[in-house]
């Protein structure tokens, strides 16, 4: 862990392209997570899509906060992993929407809705983690 500990960014630039490449690899669990359940378990394709953005977000904030934003906010984890919980579930609610909107109105093929929505979603959760949780 002192690994990632050791160069906590403070460039926006930085934290940006950090938060990238965990974004690339939390959006891999929670589309690949989608696509398992969707395909092997038959599960719904809104279901398939809240369990693997579960997956990725807890993952998610447990590297943002060894790799990318420092703590600063609140003096207590607890309450940071809240409001991280908080505007996840935020998050949540506009890949769902994003998700529904675009398969079922827009008639686009899961795949391709998900990964426009990963996008969508992405955005809001930099802007999200770094001001209003990590008060960076």
């Amino acid at each position: 862990m002192s690994l990632f500990r050791r160069g906590l960014p403070s460039s926006w630039m930085t934290q940006i392209a950090r938060f990238g490449i965990i974004g690339v690899f939390t959006a891999s669990l929670d589309f690949g997570a989608m696509i398992l359940l969707i395909k092997y378990a038959g599960a719904d394709y809104l279901l398939a899509t809240a369990v693997g953005f579960c997956i990725g977000s807890v993952v998610n904030y447990l590297l943002s906060i060894l790799w990318v934003f420092r703590s600063g906010r609140f003096t207590r984890r607890r309450y940071e992993f809240t409001s991280f919980v908080f505007f996840s579930l935020l998050g949540l609610g506009i890949n769902q929407l994003s998700m529904l909107l675009l398969v079922q109105s827009g008639g686009v093929h899961y795949i391709p809705a998900k990964i426009l929505t990963i996008g969508v979603v992405t955005a809001f959760n930099f802007v999200s983690k770094k001001y209003l949780v990590f008060l960076e």
